[in-house]
């Protein structure tokens, strides 16, 4: 089955115009370089006045030199890529038939939250409440929770639109362009190019992440409490927090008979190498293993946001205003006295008109980017020069491998197993295999024209682990005019090392499971067929540019602790400087958590949020 055949061309132009102004042109200038890259390289023909052979080996060339050539090749490739694997004719050749690896299970009553949004506010507002949150994620979600439930006024002030569970019945591509910022393609500035989706909707990334839930280890939250003066981050803290949140969100360990093949095959792996290895403990009710959690889950049966913090919020007196923006903080002095935001039509326009909320607490929850970027615009946070410093994003690559045996990763849950016996090295492993359309292995596969089609033909036989890394990178948020803030971060040596370590670990696993083959990820690369190829693969010097890197986790650009010369905020989430501003999202972590970080930000919320209400800064508004 040929790209020709499934008109990949023509697919993605309908999916690129449904993006927003900025993405097409991201989309538009990666088509264009890869119009004229041969130029660059001495060709005296544009890239589609090569004969096929010739684009073919120019591709070849490209994927095997690091440099802005090959970023270009590799993100193109990679969206053709995603075009050509959820075409419905692929998904039929290959035997995805849609189905969820549990059958037979009902589906619950759906019950959307409640939120306030155009056409409803169809003229300039303000309002008035105790605390307003930024944000409907995990720590907006969590801290608008504990309030409301305290008998505090709350409003949530979110940039998205709530979700619908029939959106997420359709292909993968077409949640990813509605719920994700910027379609999807959000991606940082720098060597190599990371692309880090996240969520534009309401509860936040929840609804479009894995959901996986483990803990931070000790020896780290030790290391916060002692050196950063985080007192409210310490294990004995948050073990309390962590069991409770466990108790109201359903966490569980992913059962064996929802697990699917790609999880018992990277388990079948790891216990022959005799790793530390666990199933992955996530927030569901009734799960029945579709495989695609992060894209939305199509059951309800993840317990994101949407349908939990955010409903008990609303029950107990919250409001949730949804489709605005905000642009700008209200500050007296060093105090903060509401927000300013843009309302959005449903179709994400810009009416004209603003939503003002006056409020005697403000709470950031916008995330490590957004967060951040509100405060620059303020002028806040300048002593300690560190506000939209010392980024981390958990970059991670996948590794996939091929077996005699049919697997059929996508039925089963998406991310099922982790390996964490290499934790205290920064490294963890998870089994994770995405929807067809959604692919690790997209762009990264061997093989060009009709011999990669083929190999991904073979993708019921494939299985696929995700590693991500605790960096010691850092970068930063930069806040453009007009083009909003922007990631820009470096992928250095040591991280480089660690992700081949990781990617290398990956293929041990995997061989011992029985793997034929072990593609690693990284375009120039060769195949892996023994231990001697992957020891020869880890002798290779590799550099940022050789990789294919993704990352889902920024955190650490409004730290917290106990010096204002080293961090943004203090050991309550307050901004230095300010009286009543505070952050509640993964901006505030002092540095990387080792592990995905929403259950340790849900915990860490939960505290700060019993800390302020134990100083009575906002006093309560009885309903």
């Amino acid at each position: 089955m040929s790209s020709a055949d499934l008109e990949v061309t023509e697919a993605l132009e309908a999916l690129v115009s449904g993006f927003d102004v900025r993405s097409r042109w991201m989309v538009k200038g990666l088509v264009t370089a890869l119009h004229f890259a041969p130029l660059a390289s001495g060709t005296a023909r544009t890239f589609p006045r090569l004969s096929r052979e010739e684009r073919e080996a120019f591709l070849r060339r490209s994927l095997a030199r690091p440099g802005a050539v090959h970023d270009v090749v590799t993100n193109v490739r990679a969206l053709c890529e995603m075009i050509f694997t959820a075409h419905p004719r692929f998904r039929e050749h290959v035997g995805d038939r849609g189905e969820p690896f549990k059958l037979g299970l009902p589906l619950p009553e759906e019950l959307p939250v409640a939120t306030i949004r155009h056409p409803e506010l169809s003229a300039s507002t303000t309002v008035e409440c105790d605390v307003v949150v930024i944000g409907s994620g995990a720590g907006g979600a969590t801290i608008a929770r504990s309030f409301a439930e305290a008998g505090l006024d709350v409003v949530i002030v979110e940039e998205g639109g709530p979700p619908e569970r029939r959106d997420f019945t359709g292909p993968v591509l077409e949640r990813l362009v509605k719920y994700c910022r910027q379609n999807g393609l959000t991606t940082t500035l720098g060597a190599p190019p990371i692309p880090v989706p996240m969520g534009r909707v309401v509860g936040g990334t929840t609804v479009m992440n894995s959901g996986t839930c483990l803990r931070a280890p000790d020896h780290l939250l030790h290391e916060w409490a002692t050196i950063h003066g985080i007192d409210i981050a310490a294990p004995e803290a948050l073990g309390p927090q962590y069991d409770a949140l466990a108790e109201q969100l359903s966490i569980q360990p992913v059962a064996n008979d929802i697990m699917g093949h790609n999880g018992h095959v990277v388990r079948r792996g790891a216990e022959e190498l005799k790793l530390h290895s666990h199933a992955i403990p996530r927030p569901t009710r009734g799960c029945a293993g579709t495989g695609q959690c992060a894209f939305g889950c199509p059951r309800d049966a993840k317990q994101a946001m949407h349908l939990t913090h955010l409903p008990a919020a609303v029950a107990a007196g919250a409001r949730i205003y949804a489709g605005c923006t905000v642009e700008r903080l209200l500050m007296q002095g060093h105090r903060a006295t509401g927000v300013r935001a843009r309302i959005a039509d449903g179709l994400g326009r810009a009416t004209g008109h603003t939503l003002t909320v006056r409020a005697k607490a403000v709470f950031l929850c916008a995330g490590a980017v957004f967060t951040p970027a509100l405060l620059m615009r303020a002028g806040l946070g300048k002593s300690s020069r560190a506000v939209g410093r010392h980024l981390r994003i958990h970059p991670g690559s996948g590794v996939t491998a091929r077996f005699d045996e049919t697997i059929n990763g996508w039925r089963g849950v998406m991310q099922s197993f982790a390996i964490d016996e290499y934790l205290s090295d920064g490294l963890l492993l998870e089994a994770t295999f995405p929807p067809l359309g959604m692919t690790y292995s997209a762009g990264a596969l061997p093989g060009i024209g009709e011999e990669h089609a083929e190999l991904l033909a073979q993708y019921a036989h494939m299985a696929s682990i995700g590693s991500i890394v605790s960096d010691t990178s850092e970068g930063r948020i930069r806040v453009v005019p007009g083009l909003g803030p922007s990631m820009h971060y470096n992928l250095n040596q040591t991280d480089v090392d660690r992700l081949i370590r990781a990617i290398a670990i990956s293929a041990r696993v995997f061989l011992a499971a029985g793997a034929q083959e072990v593609y690693p990820g990284v375009p120039a690369a060769p195949t892996l067929r023994t231990i001697k190829d992957i020891a020869a693969f880890e002798r290779n010097t590799w550099t940022p540019r050789h990789l294919k890197v993704g990352a889902y986790h920024p955190m650490g650009t409004a730290r917290m602790g106990a010096d204002p010369t080293r961090s943004v905020c203090d050991p309550s989430g307050r901004v230095h400087e300010t009286d009543n501003l505070y952050v509640a999202d993964t901006s505030l972590f002092p540095g990387s958590t080792h592990v995905n970080p929403q259950y340790t930000l849900m915990a860490l919320c939960r505290n700060l949020a019993q800390r302020f209400l134990d100083a009575g800064t906002a006093g309560a508004t009885p309903h």
